[in-house]
């Protein structure tokens, strides 16, 4: 079922000029205990960006709370892209729950570096991730572009979070 979608872009929704980790604007506030073990949520965000002439690196990554649940690690966006497409999908099974809570996470990401040019990553663990359950936790896609340019922008403009 359908928990969030994100109906418009927030001012915190486009991240520019930025050389430091910051998260998007628009996320969904999972309440305290009300994860349980066996549930599943979906979290899916798209947006556009666009890099300088050099281009740069960029992370981007899923947090539940102060907790990173996936990473793409550091990536290159590509030299002088103009509004292409991104996307990140992950999927979450909660295992336990409580202040030592478990989950599992796995995903992927892709841009497109050009008109037709697709880069794609893996957002993956190889272990569980431990969240705390009892406490509220925003559902939400952090950036990092490794060096900060004023042609490195990027701009969430759809986020959606489904529980399954």
């Amino acid at each position: 079922s359908l928990l969030y979608a994100q109906q418009s872009v927030q001012a915190g929704d486009t991240i520019a000029n930025q050389g430091a980790a910051t998260k998007f604007a628009s996320l969904y506030t999972i309440p305290a205990n009300t994860l349980a073990a066996g549930r599943v949520y979906r979290l899916l965000a798209r947006g556009v960006l666009s890099t300088t002439g050099t281009g740069s690196d960029l992370t981007l990554a899923v947090y539940m709370g102060t907790v990173s649940l996936a990473s793409t690690g550091a990536q290159a966006a590509g030299a002088s892209i103009s509004n292409r497409l991104w996307e990140v999908r992950l999927d979450v099974i909660i295992i336990t729950t409580g202040a030592t809570g478990t989950v599992e996470a796995q995903g992927d990401q892709h841009h497109f570096t050009d008109a037709t040019t697709e880069r794609a990553r893996h957002l993956r663990n190889t272990a569980v991730v431990t969240v705390d359950t009892t406490v509220a936790n925003d559902f939400v896609v952090e950036v990092d572009w490794g060096t900060a340019a004023a042609g490195n922008t990027i701009s969430q403009r759809m986020l959606v979070i489904e529980l399954l």
